[in-house]
């Protein structure tokens, strides 16, 4: 069953996902959706976007690192471990749920950060591209 999901997978990345891909490398001018250049978003994709994706994992972290961090020890009460685990308390119980929680917040300011830095990219001048090439 895996198999035949992997193998879905592969057929649509293929045949639908890498010819649209080479088509907007090719024409990216081309593209719109509501009326808007996806061109002109690119940078946002590049500067916000993927941050973001990494964010939205990192953020699984933030719970346990608050927790840990209010009760002051590491790993937090109730936490299930694999093995025999020396509780870190005091200030080592504090840093190393800061530093649970560090990863979610880095990525989160690099976005916050990319946004800035994708807003003060200038806007690509579509007068330099061939409006012929969009016509199918």
């Amino acid at each position: 069953m895996i198999g035949c999901g992997g193998f879905l997978l592969f057929l649509t990345a293929q045949f639908w996902l890498l010819p649209m891909i080479d088509n907007f490398a090719e024409r990216p001018h081309c593209y719109s959706v509501f009326g808007i250049q996806l061109v002109n978003y690119f940078w946002y994709l590049v500067f916000v976007g993927l941050p973001l994706s990494i964010f939205i994992p990192a953020m699984l972290l933030i719970p346990s690192g608050v927790k840990g961090w209010k009760q002051g020890q590491f790993p937090p009460i109730g936490t299930k471990v694999f093995r025999r685990t020396r509780i870190k308390v005091g200030v080592q119980g504090k840093l190393f749920s800061a530093f649970q929680m560090l990863p979610a917040i880095l990525v989160l300011a690099l976005s916050v950060w990319g946004y800035f830095q994708a807003s003060a990219l200038s806007p690509i001048d579509l007068s330099q591209f061939d409006l012929s090439l969009c016509e199918k």
